[in-house]
C-alpha cells in the first residue's frame, strides 16, 4: 500500500505543472561583478531547450518589475509553457539604458547582457538556445532596451516594447549625459535610428513585433511611438500586426495600472511568438 502511495505521488507530482522561481546571479568577466536575475521556468515540460521571454525593466525598476505588474500570477493561471528571465538594467545606482555606455566603459551593458547573462542563463537553466526560442520585450527604459538589443544582436525571433520610449538625441543627452555619446554614437543605439537602415520587412532582424503605449502617456514618448509605427508601415509591417498606439487604451498612463492590465495580452502575445 505505501509502495503504491508513493508511486500514486511521484506521478502526481510528474503532471502537476507549474514554475520553478529562481532568484540567481551570474558572474560577469565585462565588469568583473555578479549580476542578478530572476526567472520563471515551468517544470515537467520534454526534453530540450525552453523559449524563453527576457524582461527588461523600466527607468529606476529592477528584476522583480516583471513579477511586480502581476506577471507572475498571471503567467500562473495561463500557464504558458515559456519560461520568463528578468534582467537587470541598474547596477550600482546606475541605470544602464541597457546600452553600451559611450563614455563610461564599466558599463557596456548591451555586451554584458548578450554576450554573458543570456549564453549563461541558458546553460544553466536549459533555456532558449536558439533564436526562434528567444523573444525580447521591456517595459519604458527596458522597451527602448529591448528594441535596441533586438536590432543589433540578431538572436531573437520577436521583440515587444511595452510603453515604448524612443527619445531623441537632444532628450536623452539631457536625461543622461554622455551615455549616449555624440550623435554618431547614439545613432548606434537608438532603435528608430537603427529602422530607418532599413528597406523591407524581410531585411530585419526579428520576425514578429509589439509596439504599445497609453494615450495618456507622455506626449513625447507619443509622438516618438508614432515615428517607430511609421517606420514599420514603411517596412511593410501593418498597424494590425500588434502596434497600438492609444488605441486600446486612451487614458492609460506610463504606470503599474497600464502594464497589469495589459500583462494577460502581453503573455498570450508572447506565446503566438512561439507557436504555443
Amino acid at each position: 500500500m505505501k509502495v503504491f502511495l508513493f508511486i500514486y505521488l511521484m506521478i502526481t507530482l510528474a503532471f502537476a505543472g507549474g514554475y520553478e522561481v529562481v532568484d540567481g546571479e551570474i558572474p560577469s568577466s565585462i565588469i568583473g561583478k555578479s549580476v542578478p536575475y530572476w526567472a520563471m521556468i515551468p517544470r515537467n515540460l520534454p526534453p530540450g531547450p525552453i523559449p524563453v521571454v527576457y524582461f527588461l525593466h523600466g527607468r529606476g525598476g529592477n528584476r522583480y518589475q516583471f513579477r511586480d505588474v502581476l506577471g507572475e500570477k498571471i503567467l500562473r493561471e495561463k500557464s504558458k509553457k515559456f519560461a520568463v528571465v528578468a534582467l537587470t538594467g541598474r547596477f550600482s545606482e546606475h541605470d544602464t539604458y541597457w546600452v553600451n555606455d559611450a563614455t563610461d566603459k564599466k558599463f557596456p551593458w548591451r555586451d554584458v547582457v548578450i554576450r554573458e547573462l543570456i549564453p549563461a542563463i541558458e546553460k544553466k537553466h536549459s533555456l532558449g538556445g536558439s533564436r526562434d526560442k528567444r523573444l525580447v520585450a521591456g517595459i519604458s527604459m527596458g522597451s527602448h532596451g529591448a528594441w535596441q538589443l533586438a536590432l543589433t544582436s540578431g538572436i531573437f525571433r520577436c521583440v515587444a516594447g511595452h510603453s515604448l520610449v524612443v527619445r531623441d538625441f537632444k532628450n536623452i543627452s539631457q536625461e543622461f549625459p554622455g551615455k549616449f555619446g555624440t550623435e554618431e554614437d547614439y545613432k548606434k543605439r537608438d532603435p528608430l535610428s537603427l529602422l530607418s537602415l532599413y528597406k523591407r520587412r524581410s531585411q530585419l532582424p526579428v520576425e514578429k513585433f509589439w509596439v504599445d503605449i497609453g494615450g495618456s502617456d507622455n506626449s513625447m514618448f507619443i509622438e516618438r511611438a508614432l515615428l517607430v509605427e511609421k517606420e514599420l508601415i514603411r517596412l511593410g509591417v501593418q498597424p494590425e500586426d500588434h502596434v497600438d498606439i492609444g488605441k486600446s487604451a486612451p487614458e492609460g498612463k506610463h504606470d503599474f495600472s497600464y502594464w497589469s492590465k495589459h500583462m494577460p495580452s502581453y503573455l498570450d502575445w508572447y506565446a503566438s511568438c512561439f507557436n504555443l
